[in-house]
């Protein structure tokens, strides 16, 4: 598991999500600490999780900076949005 997400992991601090919350890329690579720049694509609004306390609303066609200190651990993170049973992204976090 942790091989294939890995390589399927992209370099970069923007995640997009766009109708249905389809995450694009699907999962992201970050360092620990560092800023995500989420981008609604989508014309309705989406709400992305990581648990209780890590929630982030994005407007439909607007951006939103998730600063991850609250991923201190390296390791693979899943997320949610719109309460859709089930992940819809996963974070790489390395050091």
């Amino acid at each position: 598991y942790a091989d294939l997400v890995t390589k399927a992991a992209q370099v970069t601090s923007t995640l997009l999500l766009g109708a249905n919350c389809l995450a694009s890329p699907m999962v992201i690579s970050i360092h620990t600490g560092s800023a995500v720049t989420v981008k609604n694509t989508d014309s309705m609004d989406h709400t992305i999780s990581f648990d209780s306390s890590h929630v982030l609303h994005v407007p439909a066609n607007s951006s939103k900076t998730l600063i991850t200190d609250f991923l201190k651990e390296e390791g693979i993170h899943g997320y949610g949005c719109d309460s859709i049973s089930g992940g819809v992204g996963l974070i790489l976090v390395t050091k």
